[in-house]
């Protein structure tokens, strides 16, 4: 089983062209060139290119930030899968990187789990207690009580906003943003919204699409506002039941999330080999990045560790 397979198929809809409004960043005066322009601030991108990558933020993943050279500020990342899959899981992990270890403040926008679930799961991924052991099911013993009492100090302190709001307007979302980055002084590591959302559907498949268009368009607009890397999760289709290798393409975005796949400058999708493969289990969910427009595309492996809510990288 090839793990390269992920990235097959959907071509056709990391090449159209992107639906969201240009940022700040890219705007600008023009310089001529030949019968055309050439905006200035393109140009300038070009030639502090190191400063850029420098500005990067890493996942906490390191075969996938030298795959995508990290998070850039300002962009937008898709993150896709089927249910099951482990993507709150790997968002959240992303979140912990980047606000408990490299202390940058993160909005972390959830609706598929409550607060009490994505807290229990940072707890157990920040200090290596079995989530079994901290639900009473045995008694902890020191060094385990240790372990979770400096992690329950670090989440405390740590610049991150966990929002479990049902039924969130985009606008109660941008505003909500606006208003934690203010309460920040360190410029804003992350805008994560895993959100399911009931008052986004609409009845039609063009309505749909226009309500999620403008919805990733006023989400990057803030994104370019705070320089802050913005990733927003979709479910998929049911297309990778329905095929033998059940590896997840573009082309298995659902209809209405078709504008978050367009405007997304990095698309990653995951599969969880255990859930299509119960009696090989191997403990392996495959993390595809199928669009890339900072440079190569390709997959790695990671290792799901669900009982200490986590995934890490896994050497194949």
């Amino acid at each position: 089983m090839s793990v390269n397979a992920l990235v097959r198929g959907g071509d056709d809809v990391a090449e159209r062209p992107s639906s969201r409004p240009a940022s700040p960043a890219t705007c600008g005066t023009a310089l001529q060139s030949g019968s055309g322009t050439v905006p200035d601030d393109a140009l300038d991108r070009f030639v502090h290119r190191d400063e850029l990558r420098a500005a990067a933020i890493p996942t906490g993943f390191p075969d996938l930030d030298r795959l995508t050279g990290g998070l850039r500020p300002g962009t937008i990342v898709a993150v896709a899968s089927r249910p099951a899959m482990g993507r709150t899981t790997f968002v959240l992990n992303i979140a912990e990187h980047i606000s408990l270890t490299l202390r940058r403040p993160v909005a972390f926008f959830c609706n598929e789990e409550g607060a009490y679930a994505l807290v229990d799961q940072l707890l157990a991924s920040r200090s290596g207690v079995c989530r079994d052991a901290r639900c009473y099911v045995r008694e902890l013993d020191c060094s385990e009580s240790e372990l979770l009492a400096t992690a329950v100090n670090e989440v405390r302190d740590a610049p991150l906003m966990i929002d479990d709001t049902t039924l969130l307007t985009p606008t109660e979302i941008v505003d909500r943003t606006l208003a934690f980055a203010a309460k920040n002084e360190a410029p804003m590591g992350a805008v994560i919204i895993d959100i399911e959302h009931p008052s986004w559907k609409v009845r039609s498949r063009k309505e749909a699409r226009a309500t999620t268009e403008e919805a990733v368009s006023r989400f990057g607009a803030v994104a370019a506002q705070l320089r802050a890397p913005l990733i927003i999760t979709a479910q998929l289709s049911r297309g990778p039941e329905h095929r033998r290798d059940h590896f997840p393409r573009l082309t298995d975005f659902r209809c209405r999330d078709l504008p978050l796949a367009r405007a997304a400058d990095v698309v990653m999708m995951l599969c969880n080999h255990d859930v299509y493969w119960p009696d090989d289990a191997m403990g392996l969910t495959y993390l595809a990045v199928a669009k890339n427009r900072f440079g190569h595309t390709g997959s790695i492996a990671l290792r799901h560790q669900f009982e200490y809510g986590r995934l890490r990288e896994y050497a194949l």
